[in-house]
Parts: structure tokens; sequence; C-alpha cells
């Protein structure tokens, strides 16, 4: 067993993605724009430019940090809310959702919004009960 706080982890989930309307009157472009989007060279720009992850494999990551993150990655988790406390009533999602807006405008604190994620999932969460 790993010794606990040596193994890195990072939550992960697939979030965004892109298509071709079938009633484009465009599909040809279309078609070019996504084989772009699907190549190396792509994937290569996205992390060297924006400094995310890239959805390949074959790209060299040259941003210290996001090395780190895509090695951490290899020990992925689900992203909790949305995977882990979604399942029962009330979810940790829907409670981020209707106070998320209230933290950042600073009406409530991150530690209220964390306590009534917390609070919420308890009700159900059969280790917290």
């Amino acid at each position: 067993a790993d010794d606990a706080g040596t193994k890195l982890y990072t939550s992960a989930f697939s979030d965004g993605s892109y298509g071709l309307v079938s009633e484009s009157q465009n599909k040809e472009a279309a078609t070019k724009v996504l084989g772009f989007m699907a190549s190396a060279e792509f994937a290569q720009l996205f992390a060297d430019e924006l400094g995310w992850p890239p959805a390949r494999t074959d790209v060299t990551v040259k941003d210290p940090v996001l090395a780190q993150m895509m090695e951490m990655s290899k020990n992925s988790t689900p992203y909790l809310t949305l995977v882990g406390f979604r399942w029962q009533s009330p979810t940790a999602s829907s409670v981020l959702q209707s106070e998320i807006i209230d933290m950042v405008e600073g009406n409530i604190a991150p530690e209220k919004l964390a306590a009534d994620i917390q609070a919420a999932v308890a009700t159900w969460f059969k280790p917290k009960q």
C-alpha cells in the first residue's frame, strides 16, 4: 500500500466537445477544421499556447506545471461532485449550483459553501451517517 500523501492524484472529467451539424452548409470546411483539431499539431498548440492538457498522448508537454499535472493524471479520480455525489438527493452539484454565485459575490464564505455541501451529502452518504 502507498503511504498517505506519497502518490499524487488529480480530479479529472471530460468537458467540451466539437462536432459538425448535419445540416451545415459548409461541411467540407468544417470537416477540415475538425480534422485539424484532431491532429497532433493542434494538440501541441493547445498545450503550448493555452497551457491545457492535450487530448492526445503523442504531444511533448513543455510547461513544467502542465507536465506535472499530466503525470498526476495517470492516477486520476473522477470529478467528485459530478460523479461520486450525484446518485442521491440532495446532490453536491445542486448545493454548489445554488450557492456558488453567493460565494463569488462575497455574500457567503467558501467555508460555508463547503459546509453546506458536506451537510447535504452527509444526509445520505453512508460513511457520514
